[in-house]
């Protein structure tokens, strides 16, 4: 063989190597595409977890407003909530004090992990007075004076509290900034219930007005 055909074959079967290798820039492109699929398991790892999460704080949320349905005498006492996306910052809970029953309701502002550690907080503070005192303005003044010791990073929150007497019937409630509550009487009367004054955590002197 002829040195100048063994040169010719030597450097075409380089140039095919060369072409068999990938070019840096491809290279580089599929070292990108990895990082990117790394971090997007990465990412879809940690939105599972978080989910699970939420679904579990709902699930304490929920066991917080248990029971759905209780009997007093004559009276009976049911209610549901359910989270649709977020965990809700909306609670309703009973408690029984005395001679009486005690009801619940409120709201925090916002949603989402935040609104449910404050719903934790004031649900706690709500059964702790409740089993001090059972005239609804003094249960609500008591919340609202412990929520504003916390100072600014307080969440604003509306709290209607009623006490219930299931042997005369009687009600006496309190609103501390909650959409009016609507009471339908044995007659048809409808009643809007909203005597009451300003959001939890706004003012630790808030005037409350209680109402029967």
């Amino acid at each position: 063989m002829s040195q100048s055909l063994f040169q010719s074959r030597l450097a075409t079967k380089r140039a095919i190597d060369a072409r068999a290798l990938p070019s840096p820039r491809t290279a580089s492109a599929r070292t990108q595409q990895q990082e990117l699929q790394a971090k997007f398991a990465e990412l879809q790892k940690d939105y599972v977890e978080l989910h699970s999460a939420i679904f579990e704080a709902a699930q304490v949320h929920r066991r917080l407003c248990a029971p759905r349905l209780l009997r007093y005498g004559d009276v009976e006492i049911a209610s549901e909530i359910f989270a649709v996306r977020h965990l809700p910052g909306d609670f309703f809970t009973v408690r029984q004090a005395k001679d009486s029953v005690i009801l619940a309701l409120g709201d925090i502002c916002g949603k989402g992990l935040a609104a449910g550690m404050w719903t934790t907080h004031l649900v706690g503070l709500v059964s702790r007075h409740s089993a001090a005192v059972t005239d609804p303005d003094s249960i609500v003044a008591g919340v609202n004076r412990d929520l504003c010791r916390i100072g600014s990073a307080v969440a604003l929150a509306s709290l209607f509290l009623a006490k219930l007497d299931p042997i005369s019937g009687r009600l006496d409630y309190c609103s501390a900034g909650h959409p009016p509550a609507l009471l339908l009487r044995a007659d048809g009367e409808l009643e809007s219930l909203s005597k009451g004054g300003l959001l939890l955590g706004v003012t630790p002197a808030a005037a409350l007005e209680s109402s029967g």
